[in-house]
């Protein structure tokens, strides 16, 4: 019976060590997920370097080494790389709001009424830092709100939620809204105008007339005027104000008058009160008086009478009166209706004329 012989186990474990010393090649080395390995030269004594992919970071040795038992443990991992959680906006927001991992975005909005300045979007690099700041959130502007023709606005604050009031210059009436909101897209519309102020047509006048007679406008006037004979009391010219209404009531046109007529001695007129325009007074004169001048007078659209009065002389002049034989007479005036007197010179014997003589 033949025998065999066996080694004994540490022998053979050296021998096999020695076998791969031998042969010196340790092969493939092993993958690192998400990395890689630089060096191509798999025998004994040498080592392989792992590095890992953009975004993430390797945690534990970076190398391995290979022996005569083959590569040493790969005891390492990429991690991927985390960002912060990404900086709050005032009057904002940003999603999502936690750590951020490589690659990985954060988006930025702002809230009603403001306006994003900045990157709205960042992504989380290799480094581990966002793409780029926080941007801002700013106050929307609307700018200068739009004019109004023959009005103003009022307010200064041209933001977002805030509101300009507009009013009309004097002599005008707003029509529509009078007010604007600045709101996201800018101002809202401005519908409105300013209407120039209307006054009725002035109120027309017995005995005369106004002219312009239709609808005034802000600053218009109108005129006033009277029929012949008739005399404007009050205000004749009125302007159309802005409060829609004429500046003064309308005027009365009330008939002409003349004062009484001048009385004329020895002599009489009639009637004797005021004349009103076109009424004529009449002059006489009394008994033994003869009338000079207009016996008719009319009140005439002046206000005075047409002519002045008149004169009433006396009738006669009788001249010299007769001479008294061995007589006188007294009395020089020779007139209608006057006596003269005369007497005797020497024994009393007195006598009288009436001279009673009518031209």
């Amino acid at each position: 019976m033949e025998r065999v012989l066996r080694a004994p186990l540490p022998l053979l474990l050296l021998c096999a060590a020695v076998a791969r010393s031998e042969a010196g090649h340790c092969g493939e080395p092993p993958t690192l997920e998400n990395g890689i390995h630089t060096g191509d030269d798999y025998t004994f004594g040498k080592w392989v370097h792992y590095d890992c992919n953009e975004g993430y970071e390797l945690i534990g040795s970076s190398r391995i080494l290979c022996t005569s038992e083959g590569w040493t443990r790969l005891n390492t991992q990429c991690r991927i790389m985390l960002c912060d959680p990404p900086q709050p906006v005032d009057n904002g927001t940003v999603w999502p709001r936690g750590e951020g991992t490589y690659g990985q975005q954060a988006n930025y909005s702002c809230d009603r009424g403001y306006t994003l300045t900045g990157e709205g979007t960042v992504y989380c690099t290799h480094t581990g830092h966002w793409s780029h700041p926080a941007p801002n959130c700013t106050a929307v502007h609307c700018g200068e709100p739009p004019t109004l023709e023959n009005g103003i606005h009022t307010g200064d604050d041209y933001t977002f939620g805030k509101w300009v009031h507009y009013r009309c210059n004097e002599g005008y009436e707003l029509i529509g809204s009078s007010w604007i909101l600045c709101m996201n897209e800018g101002w809202t519309r401005l519908n409105t105008r300013c209407r120039i102020t209307l006054c009725d047509p002035p109120q027309p006048v017995d005995n005369g007339i106004v002219w312009p007679r239709g609808e005034g406008t802000y600053g218009q006037q109108a005129n006033y005027s009277c029929d012949r004979g008739y005399t404007l009391t009050g205000e004749g010219t009125v302007n159309c104000t802005h409060t829609g209404h004429w500046s003064h009531p309308a005027p009365n046109c009330t008939v002409t008058r003349c004062g009484r007529p001048q009385p004329v001695d020895n002599g009489i007129v009639w009637p004797r009160g005021e004349g009103t325009y076109g009424q004529q007074a009449n002059y006489s004169c009394d008994r033994g008086y003869t009338l000079t001048g207009e016996g008719t007078v009319y009140c005439t659209h002046t206000g005075h009478w047409s002519h002045p009065a008149p004169n009433c002389t006396a009738a006669g002049h009788c001249g010299e009166p007769p001479t008294l034989e061995n007589g006188i007479h007294t009395g020089d005036d020779y007139t209608f209706g006057k006596w003269v007197h005369s007497w005797l010179l020497g024994p009393a014997e007195y006598s009288n004329w009436n001279l009673n003589w009518r031209w």
